[in-house]
């Protein structure tokens, strides 16, 4: 998996909350709800 850092941090977020919607990932990340998706699925391929 070729992760960027946008992604580490995304993982991050959610191992030290345990969980977080995507809309708070967006928030917090400062992209798109769409970004999120995007990163997510990847991550999860």
């Amino acid at each position: 998996m070729n992760t960027n850092p946008r992604q580490i941090k995304l993982l991050d977020i959610v191992r030290d909350r345990g969980s977080a919607t995507v809309e708070q990932l967006a928030e917090m990340l400062g992209v798109t709800l769409q970004t999120v998706r995007r990163d997510v699925q990847r991550l999860a391929d």
